[in-house]
């Protein structure tokens, strides 16, 4: 019997339909909404993910609730730019009224090219990962994510997540690891920051980029960046 934790969803679908299932794990667990796009080849990794998940997986994974679907848009940019501009209002309104009742596609606006996913850790903090990003990522966002579920330790989805931090002018320490980083030293930098704790007077978080690095950021600024993971000298530096 498949697991109550995987449910395929078909339709459009609104922020709060989300939220709605977030406030009912009420922290208990995080929520994967994951967009299977049909003309991507790399999706068939997300593919095989979910068949994994099907067959017993999702049992290994206490803390995950998934919701996927399938979508059909192209990711041809060119031509849903054209189809765009041939487009009449009136045949924008007929493609929304047909993606409401296409209930075997999923459709959600914060992924509106249907290729991607999203992690909610609470109904306001979640982590978006569409256009282009790397598949092979998608299992290892989820464990970081469930084991930073009630910790300090905080995430922004990647080098995306750390341009917009600067764009708004935030303040925090990043520490941003690389594919190549091994999780046994990303679990050990997070219990350095769990052990920092009231010592740090601005919030840690961490991000996969290219390199390995920690970044203090000062209202969108870079004031300081050392190359490497130490994170103890790091902060001697900037104590």
């Amino acid at each position: 019997m498949q697991s109550t934790r995987l449910r395929k969803l078909g339709g459009r679908y609104k922020d709060e339909d989300f939220e709605k299932v977030v406030k009912q794990l009420g922290g208990r667990a995080v929520l994967l909404v994951l967009i299977i796009n049909k003309n991507c080849d790399e999706c068939l990794k997300l593919h095989n993910f979910v068949n994994q998940l099907k067959q017993g997986a999702i049992d290994k994974l206490k803390n995950l609730v998934v919701l996927y679907g399938f979508n059909k848009t192209s990711l041809d940019l060119n031509a849903v730019e054209r189809d765009r501009e041939r487009s009449t209002k009136a045949q924008k309104e007929d493609d929304e009224k047909n993606k409401v009742s296409d209930t075997s596609n999923l459709y959600w606006d914060k992924i509106p090219n249907g290729h991607g996913y999203a992690i909610f850790l609470s109904e306001k903090n979640v982590l978006y990962y569409n256009d282009t990003y790397t598949h092979e990522e998608l299992l290892p966002n989820i464990v970081d994510s469930i084991r930073r579920l009630n910790s300090a330790v905080r995430t922004i989805e990647g080098l995306k997540g750390k341009r917009q931090f600067m764009e708004k002018k935030r303040t925090g320490i990043i520490i941003e690891t690389s594919g190549t980083t091994k999780q046994e030293k990303i679990i050990e930098l997070e219990q350095k920051v769990a052990t920092a704790g009231k010592k740090l007077h601005t919030p840690v978080f961490f991000c996969k980029g290219l390199t390995e690095e920690i970044n203090m950021i000062e209202k969108g600024s870079n004031t300081y960046k050392l190359k490497g993971l130490n994170f103890d000298k790091f902060l001697k530096k900037t104590s």
